[in-house]
């Protein structure tokens, strides 16, 4: 995966978007877009946490609870609450494989989007749909992404 900083890009794309804040959790289980475990950057798909309640945590693979896109960075544990895209078009950040415009996406490893399919199990994981996609297999590509939460 690129290292890919996201600060100084703005994640969301139009004015009506929809917003939810939360505090991050105090331990991540989660890895960041920068592969730690100590901050939510801003760009990196968040997730419910698991245990505590309340807080959120950087996504993984295949996650189930999706609950947006974060548009700040804050580390785990801090007493500020992270604002997150929750539908709308967002800036997000693709894994190491094509993501063709007009696919529909799913979480990828470190808080990335990836290419969901027509199967079953995907249908209940895709989270929305590539608006500007990336053929580029390289990593860290930059997409734009219509959140269907």
């Amino acid at each position: 995966m690129t290292d890919y900083h996201f600060q100084g890009i703005i994640v969301d794309m139009k004015a009506d978007n929809m917003h939810a804040s939360a505090r991050v959790c105090d331990t991540m289980g989660g890895t960041d877009l920068d592969g730690g475990q100590t901050q939510i950057s801003a760009g990196c798909l968040v997730v419910t946490h698991a245990s505590e309640s309340g807080r959120i945590d950087a996504a993984g693979a295949d996650s189930l609870k999706v609950v947006g896109v974060a548009t700040q960075t804050r580390e785990e544990g801090d007493s500020r609450p992270l604002t997150y895209t929750r539908m709308g078009l967002v800036h997000c950040i693709k894994d190491t494989s094509s993501l063709p415009t007009g696919s529909k996406v799913k979480s990828g490893a470190q808080g990335t989007v990836v290419v969901a399919t027509n199967s079953d199990a995907d249908t209940l994981l895709t989270i929305g749909r590539c608006v500007e996609g990336s053929t580029a297999t390289a990593g860290g590509e930059v997409v734009v992404v219509q959140l269907t939460l």
